[in-house]
């Protein structure tokens, strides 16, 4: 009897231990797939990180040097023209770094559509997502007026003599604060009025690729289908504006999502594709005639967007294909980053203006330009920064919870549309 009550405890208490084992096993087999779900999310947060902190960069090398932008020979510190004819230029293309913003859009936006082809899920996705990017911009048109009251500019405007820069002051006259939150909230969005802060050049076309992302992908079921549809928008565009790098990234997210190469060929596609981003994505502002673009096809209509959107399709299939990409930039440093991308680029151009310019005259007084500029970039950069994780604070993380409350309500009124009112009352 005792022998069969120890060989019960026993049976109950390694029961147990296996039971725990299981339960250990579970979690962390649950955390390793959460893991491996949100990689592709990390990466790709990582990327736009990348793009955001160049195109500060950019910004801020078009007003302190820039003879890397035009092709008048008067303007050059000495150096400027060299580097833009060598695909160096790749750290200060804005417009190549704009088109990875779009087509990593399109990338990411699609992905719910894939998944789950539902009508009322693309109307609500469509509906939400103005709110989404008008808060931000609303906030980012304010923090501009601000700083143009406080600043004027007015070391931008002291310093053009020794900067040579060519770009007009805008916050010289900012006008009246109603009128910063009619630029943030509307005009930006459909009358391109965007003087208070550039930036939101970009922001109207982030609304329309958007919905356009969102109606392929829910008028255009099954893959064969979504990709005639992406193709047709590419050749339609192509050259004329950046509705492609939204179809693009489409693309982009099928050919990844239906990978099945090898661990090889994986490596290679991925470095051709990094070649090929290279060379399309450099193309220059000014002397494309010569040094490895001269061997380009020509372009239709404007070849600074046609091959910026080429490039900026194969970059992002590159960092997909590879996992040493993808390992980098899901680092906490780039996920941190790239969580602060959207606030840094719209704060970061009155900083650059006002802050950056105040910072090189003072400078330029003690030490050569060269290392006023290099003093003034990286004090810049620490205030965007700070300016940014405010930034995110207050506006871009309640544009998401606005918008997704937003979302939610929308989807709960189409389906309450849909249900008889004895079914309503039931719901």
């Amino acid at each position: 009897m005792q022998w069969r009550q120890y060989r019960v405890r026993r049976l109950i208490s390694e029961t147990r231990r296996y039971l725990v084992e299981f339960h250990k096993f579970s979690i962390d087999y649950i955390k390793m797939l959460k893991q491996q779900l949100s990689r592709r999310i990390e990466y790709l947060d990582g990327l736009r990180g990348v793009a955001a902190l160049l195109v500060v960069f950019t910004h801020f090398l078009q007003l302190y040097t820039p003879g890397v932008f035009t092709p008048d020979a008067s303007v050059d510190h000495g150096y400027e023209k060299f580097i833009a004819g060598t695909p160096l230029n790749l750290l200060f293309h804005g417009k190549f770094w704009v088109a990875v913003f779009f087509v990593l859009s399109g990338f990411v936006l699609c992905q719910p559509g894939i998944k789950n082809n539902s009508g009322v899920l693309a109307i609500s996705s469509a509906i939400k997502r103005y709110p989404r990017l008008a808060i931000p911009a609303l906030g980012s048109t304010l923090f501009a007026w601000v700083v143009g009251i406080m600043t004027q500019a007015r070391h931008y405007d002291a310093l053009i003599p020794v900067s040579l820069s060519q770009r007009a002051n805008p916050y010289a006259d900012v006008g009246g604060f109603f009128g910063a939150i009619y630029q943030g909230a509307y005009g930006a969005f459909f009358l391109g009025q965007y003087k208070l802060s550039p930036v939101l050049w970009t922001i109207g076309t982030e609304l329309i690729g958007s919905i356009l992302v969102v109606a392929l992908v829910w008028m255009l079921p099954g893959v064969r289908r979504r990709m005639l549809g992406c193709a047709i928008i590419v050749v339609a565009f192509a050259g004329q504006n950046w509705m492609p790098a939204f179809a693009l990234g489409i693309i982009a997210a099928e050919l990844v999502d239906r990978n099945t190469m090898e661990r090889q060929a994986k490596i290679v596609a991925s470095g051709i594709c990094f070649v090929g981003a290279i060379w399309l994505g450099s193309f220059p502002y000014f002397g494309d005639d010569s040094g490895i673009w001269r061997f380009l096809p020509p372009a239709p209509s404007n070849a600074g967007i046609f091959f910026a959107t080429l490039g900026a399709f194969l970059l992002v299939v590159a960092v997909s294909l590879s996992e040493v990409a993808k390992s980098f930039l899901s680092s906490s440093a780039m996920r941190y980053l790239g969580g602060l991308s959207f606030s840094a680029y719209l704060v970061h151009f009155p900083i650059v203006m006002a802050f950056s310019s105040f910072i090189i005259l003072h400078a330029v007084k003690h030490v050569s330009y060269g290392a006023s500029l290099a003093i003034s970039l990286a004090a810049t950069l620490f205030v965007v920064w700070i300016c940014s994780v405010v930034f995110k604070k207050l506006f871009d993380d309640t544009s998401v919870s606005v918008s997704r409350w937003i979302g939610i309500k929308a989807s709960k009124l189409i389906n309450a549309s849909k249900l008889s009112p004895k079914e309503v009352e039931h719901t």
